[in-house]
């Protein structure tokens, strides 16, 4: 049986109303995001971007790495799962490290 990196994840530290609530939220967001990394790379062909790929990794592990409960909620909101606002974080980390590059 293969584990998905969903299920991998740290265990989230809080009350335990917040760990069961945080885990559903935390859950969501992370199989969105193998989502839209799996879309990246199935589209592959034109306009194909190693970078910005790499750069969807990091963030996505960035976020599997918080284990506060109350991060998760508290950020429950972000629309990690949209294509669109994603795209707009991952290109402005992006610039943001070829700026600290120089």
């Amino acid at each position: 049986m293969t584990v998905s990196p969903a299920q991998q994840l740290p265990k989230l530290q809080g009350s335990r109303k917040q760990i069961r609530w945080a885990e559903q939220i935390r859950t969501a967001i992370v199989t969105a995001m193998e989502q839209r990394i799996a879309e990246r790379i199935a589209v592959g062909g034109l306009g194909f971007d190693r970078r910005f790929l790499a750069a969807m990794r990091r963030f996505a592990a960035e976020l599997r790495g918080h284990t506060s409960a109350e991060w998760w909620i508290y950020n429950r909101y972000r629309r990690y799962g949209d294509r669109d606002y994603l795209d707009t974080i991952i290109r402005a980390r992006m610039n943001q490290e070829e700026d600290e590059e120089l």
